[in-house]
């Protein structure tokens, strides 16, 4: 009856630790993406805004460039950290602001407005010339 016992306990640590194995490995998968968005692509991004406007954007040197809705420039360059930007707006200014994350190195969320505008466009581009 001891050894029953004793393997049925050994059977539930081994399968408690490869549980806690697995469940680090998926976690971390989730952390690979965060992970590895960290070093995104440099190059030229395109997308669409929830509006159907064309966003278009250049990252190269820890920095967003350019910034593009449909055909007006943003104004100013955004430095990306943590995998992602914020550009600030001045709200005097009709100018376009906009922030983003990369979920991929290959792939960015965000948003843009104009200076006093609180409502942010939501936009979602992908890498479509990598330079790195």
């Amino acid at each position: 009856m001891k050894r029953i016992l004793a393997v049925v306990v050994a059977a539930l640590i081994i399968g408690a630790i490869g549980w806690a194995a697995s469940s680090a490995g998926a976690a971390g998968s989730g952390g690979a993406t965060v992970a590895r968005s960290t070093i995104s692509h440099e190059g030229l991004y395109s997308g669409r805004d929830e509006a159907g406007n064309h966003i278009r954007f250049t990252y190269a040197h820890g920095k967003i460039i350019t910034f593009r809705v449909n055909h007006e420039d943003a104004v100013g360059t955004a430095t990306v950290r943590r995998s992602g930007w914020h550009m600030l707006c001045d709200p005097a200014s009709p100018a376009i602001c906009s922030h983003g994350h990369w979920f991929t190195p290959n792939k960015v969320k965000g948003g843009w407005q104009r200076g006093s505008d609180p409502h942010s466009t939501h936009f979602e581009a992908h890498a479509i010339h990598v330079t790195s």
